[in-house]
């Protein structure tokens, strides 16, 4: 057997056969470092299972030898460096777990395991973990006093060598600091008191996943009389957002505490700041009332009139009650006191219900970048429920500019070492953070700007939504080069088992449309078409498809349906219709060949056809897809159809039935056009006084917008003319008449009329 067919056996889990095979393989070639740490590795997994103790016999009789044999070989081996350390380190520690407690790393051959520790050390990308191994072969040999020396040289080894990767920096540098605290803890030759000033050094760049780290801080200080760094430890907790019930019995205990200490004079900010955040987060643990917080700030406001958070929790209050008109003020003098993150994202949602008008612009936000960009994603959520019913450009530029001041909190995070380092605050955060940014510039046209953003991202993090924000503003800016280079990328890295199959459709429309504008493809129609037939398979497969599901698909349709109707623009109307027909006929359900059939019949006049396919696609569009102008568009050729075939009453009734809401959503030329065709059909139908009153909105419409009188306003004043003729007011009727034909110009039917009409009586001229 070779090393493929050895390590075969080993995915497969025959260790037992593994074993064999490889003892006779490194007979005949005893060198095999490949195989020998294959051994090793299939030593130990053999007995994983058994229990720690049956680990410890064989990590000690077959893997840490075998690992020898390697560093005999090539003494740098750099997987083996590291495994000669984790097995037997990482066994102790289980065992000491167990109260079994056993050494493979003892005074004797302490400097053996050292020495590759060492060597470790040496590896680039291996730094660290040579420090820590040498820690905890002193942790397991109890020696203090050498763990706390290698504590320090670890600590100044990791802030040099990390000096530019926070993340990286504040995370080593934390465990370590946390050993040291804890020996110091024990350490008898050392002064309890000078903790403090560690802490106080630490506190800002700390971070832990273990919430019992902060509290254990929080206790340390208490102890040694430093109260202020005690609470500042709870509230930097408060802000690490954990909420696991050991941490909230802990905040419930420390508010009792803490209570006690400033009814007995302790005056403190952040002490009342978090007594108010535990008992509006955690009133139940406490057996308090809901609203306790409320009155406490409440109180607050009264005798402390220059911290803003006790107006931020009143108005908070009322806000999340429904209170509008009186949380405002209290939101508007927080902010004028210190303008927060969170206290502004509920002032602009509260100016929202009052219908007050949202400033243009954001103040400089005293926030931590990931609490700018939570509260960006906040104010994402409003723009998506306003989004079906109004356009708010304020509430957008408001949303790019949370995620604009925490793009540039993040820069001043990692590259300035500003704000107190959370856990979380991670590049991957900064990097979604930049994807929103980017969608944000995308939402105002600023297309340059967002593709920047995004490529910038991308250098932090690699997720798939970055690719497709990037690529979206590449295409929108027509920067088409530099979109094939962004979805080669794309596609070097994911596939349909990556992301959601709809996703992945949408790049695939994408790759469509970048080769259409770079003429990259000799058959780009069929290209199209294949994809289009594949993702309308892809929605009749799949009926069920959730509201989400269905936006992203209907996204990934227009992509390529808007490369198809390019590709096809130059061609006849009638080679179109015998290309959307066959669609149609294939996908009855589909709503775009009936969208493209009704315009094409509309431009060949075939009314009766236009009017179908009109109808067909507005059922076959889901309503929450459809937007204003479609609609609009379909109703007002499914009524023109209906007048063109003479069936008046049907026209009529379309009119009835839609003009409110064709009111709401046309304006200016478009209204008109509206309004022109339904005073004929009302004409025809002989309902007068809606000619009248939709003639009298035409002219008025004319007047609001100084247009000049035209062949429409000359036809709708002839209309209304005959109209007045008809219901007997010959003199209003007469007006009109002579208005039109005031001009040299006028239509013949108004000569025709003025022949043919009754003169008005005398005592009607003279307004009787």
């Amino acid at each position: 057997m070779d090393f493929i067919e050895l390590e075969q056996l080993f995915y497969k889990g025959e260790l037992e056969q593994l074993i064999i095979e490889g003892e006779n393989y490194l007979k005949q070639n005893p060198e095999d470092t490949e195989v020998l740490f294959l051994m090793a590795t299939a030593y130990h997994d053999q007995v994983f299972y058994d229990g720690h103790e049956a680990i410890y016999d064989s990590v000690k009789q077959y893997t840490i030898p075998y690992l020898r044999r390697i560093l005999e070989i090539e003494p740098n081996h750099q997987k083996t460096l590291y495994e000669i350390l984790s097995y037997p380190l990482t066994n102790q520690h289980n065992l000491w777990s167990i109260a079994r407690p056993k050494l493979h790393i003892t005074e004797e051959n302490k400097q053996e395991f050292i020495g590759y520790a060492e060597s470790l050390k040496q590896q680039e990308g291996f730094e660290i973990y040579g420090y820590n191994f040498i820690i905890n072969i002193y942790e397991g040999l109890e020696d203090i006093e050498h763990q706390l020396l290698n504590l320090e040289k670890a600590i100044i080894f990791n802030e040099d060598h990390n000096s530019s990767e926070r993340e990286t920096r504040d995370k080593n540098t934390s465990i370590f600091f946390m050993k040291k605290i804890d020996l110091l803890e024990q350490y008898k030759g050392f002064d309890k008191k000078d903790l403090v000033i560690l802490i106080e050094k630490q506190l800002p760049k700390f971070v832990s996943q273990h919430e019992s780290q902060y509290i254990q801080l929080a206790e340390i200080a208490y102890k040694q009389g430093a109260i202020d760094l005690a609470v500042k430890t709870l509230v930097q907790l408060l802000d690490a957002n954990h909420n696991s019930i050991y941490v909230i019995e802990e905040f419930c205990k420390w508010h009792k505490i803490l209570t006690n200490l400033l009814n007995q004079g302790y005056k403190s900010a952040d002490a009342q700041y978090f007594l108010l955040m535990i008992e509006r987060n955690y009133y139940e643990t406490l057996e308090v009332a809901a609203d306790t917080y409320y009155h406490h700030a409440l109180e607050l406001t009264k005798s402390d009139h220059e911290q803003y958070f006790p107006h931020h929790f009143v108005g908070t209050y009322l806000f999340e009650n429904g209170e509008y008109s009186k949380a405002y003020p209290y939101l508007e003098k927080a902010i004028q006191l210190n303008p927060i993150a969170i206290t502004y994202r509920r002032y602009v949602e509260c100016a929202m219900h009052l219908n007050y008008e949202l400033p243009t612009s954001l103040p400089k936000l005293n926030s931590h970048p990931l609490e700018l960009y939570g509260r960006g994603t906040e104010i994402d959520d409003l723009i998506q429920e306003i989004a079906q019913s109004e356009s708010n450009p304020a509430l957008i530029k408001i949303r790019e500019q949370f995620y604009l001041q925490a793009h540039e909190a993040f820069e001043a995070y990692f590259n300035e070492d500003q704000y107190f380092s959370l856990y979380n605050c991670d590049l991957h955060q900064f990097a979604m953070n930049c994807n929103n940014l980017a969608i944000a510039y995308i939402a105002t046209a600023s297309f340059t700007r967002a593709a920047k953003i995004a490529e910038l991202g991308l250098t932090y993090s690699n997720f798939w939504e970055i690719h497709s924000t990037l690529i979206e503003a590449l295409i929108k800016d027509e920067n088409f080069e530099e979109a094939k280079h962004a979805l080669n990328r794309y596609f070097s890295y994911y596939n349909t088992e990556d992301i959601p199959c709809i996703k992945h459709l949408i790049f695939e429309g994408n790759r469509i449309t970048v080769d259409y504008h770079l003429n990259l493809d000799e058959d780009i129609y069929n290209s199209a078409e294949k994809q289009l037939e594949q993702i309308y398979d892809y929605a009749e497969a799949h009926p069920e498809l959730e509201e989400y599901d269905l936006r992203d698909l209907e996204a990934a349709k227009s992509i390529i349906q808007t490369v198809i109707y390019n590709i096809l623009e130059q061609e006849s109307d009638i080679f179109k219709k015998e290309i959307y027909e066959k669609k149609a006929l294939k996908y009855s359900s589909e709503s775009n060949p009936q969208y493209m059939l009704m315009q094409i019949y509309h431009d060949l006049e075939m009314y009766a056809a236009c009017n179908k396919a009109a109808q067909q696609y507005l059922k076959n569009k889901p309503e929450f897809l459809l937007n204003d102008f479609d609609q609009a568009k379909s109703i007002h050729l499914i009524m023109k159809s209906h007048l063109m075939c003479e069936e008046y009453e049907e026209a009529s009734n379309m009119f009835n039935d839609y003009n409110q809401m064709m009111q709401e959503v046309l304006s200016g030329s478009d209204l008109i056009t509206w309004l022109l065709r339904a005073i004929k059909v009302k004409s025809k139908v002989e309902q007068h006084n809606d000619v009248i009153q939709i003639g009298n909105q035409i002219k008025t419409i004319y007047n609001e917008e100084n247009w000049d009188y035209d062949n429409d306003l000359e036809t709708v004043t002839l209309t209304l003319a005959e109209t007045y003729y008809n219901q007997g007011d010959l003199k209003t009727a007469h007006q009109l008449l002579d208005a039109v034909l005031a001009y040299s110009d006028a239509d013949p039917q108004a000569h025709i009329l003025k022949k043919k009409w009754k003169k008005p009586s005398f005592l009607s001229k003279i307004g009787f």
